[in-house]
């Protein structure tokens, strides 16, 4: 599955423990680029390879896994991570809420 315009991705690196969310990820012209939230990030891709529920992209600082956001994900994992967090009912609700995030 290759990143899709439009969703929400929880991203995970064993060597970059800053990330959390990827808004608008994208892959374009040998990198890969998302906000985060605060900032967008940018990295020149080295290899990548798709994954049944999102990305896995290295670069020369770190390897980015890339999984579409589910409530049950936002639950477990981004929740205790997140101040003012909110609760959500649906995936849908989460993923219409951040495409609503304003930059």
């Amino acid at each position: 599955m290759s990143l899709k315009k439009g969703l929400t991705y929880l991203v995970e690196s064993p060597e970059d423990s800053s990330v959390l969310l990827a808004l608008d990820a994208r892959v374009h012209d040998g990198l890969i680029d998302w906000f985060d939230t605060v900032r967008d990030r940018a990295f020149p891709i080295k290899s990548s390879k798709d994954q049944p529920d999102g990305l896995e992209v290295v670069t020369e600082r770190a390897t980015y896994r890339f999984k579409r956001l589910t409530k049950d994900l936002y639950d477990s994992t981004v929740v205790a991570k997140v101040t003012g967090s909110r609760p959500f009912a649906t995936t849908e609700e989460l993923q219409e809420f951040y495409r609503k995030f304003s930059r």
